[in-house]
């Protein structure tokens, strides 16, 4: 009995003490307020820079469709040099994996990307074409996250990581004599 009547006594206690509750509801619910604003700050970050490698990927596109880089002495580094100017120092441009192939008209343009089991491109190319040409760019860049659980939620094929691509199609201007 007097075990009972010490039980009821500290159940009061407890029961009408109410320090530290805020403490208590904050520790339940901190850990997934910060989880949802890393979360946004994540994805604002990836928007940014998808942004980003798409804009200079069409600049650097447009070397190709004037005829400057096909006139340059080296292409590839001619292209490499201006899309990694465009491109904000988060994204590693050696990373970056480049896809340039010419067609003769846009009926036989192909626009699939061939991907390894790890999902990264393969089968990659760099024939910028002549004048008057049809030319696709392709780029892809694996953006890791740096979060976890955000990766693991929006990753492809469980890597922590998506991949993001530019898409350029375009007829390549006369130039030349």
């Amino acid at each position: 009995m007097l075990f009972i009547r010490g039980i009821k006594k500290l159940y009061r206690q407890i029961k009408s003490d109410e320090k530290g509750i805020a403490l208590l509801e904050f520790a339940l619910v901190a850990p997934i307020f910060f989880m949802l604003i890393l979360g946004i700050i994540e994805i604002s970050i990836m928007t940014f820079v998808s942004a980003a490698f798409d804009d200079a990927g069409r600049s650097a596109s447009r070397l190709i469709r004037i005829g400057e880089v096909q006139q340059s002495a080296n292409a590839e580094t001619t292209f490499r040099t201006a899309l990694c100017t465009g491109l904000p120092a988060i994204i590693n441009c050696n990373d970056i994996s480049i896809d340039v192939r010419t067609f003769d008209d846009f009926a036989t343009v192909t626009t699939g990307i061939q991907l390894d089991n790890e999902g990264n491109p393969i089968n990659t190319a760099f024939t910028p074409g002549g004048s008057s040409t049809v030319n696709i760019v392709r780029l892809s860049y694996r953006w890791e996250f740096f979060t976890p659980l955000i990766g693991n939620l929006l990753s492809d094929n469980n890597t922590n990581s998506v991949l993001l691509s530019s898409l350029t199609v375009q007829l390549t201007e006369p130039y030349g004599s």
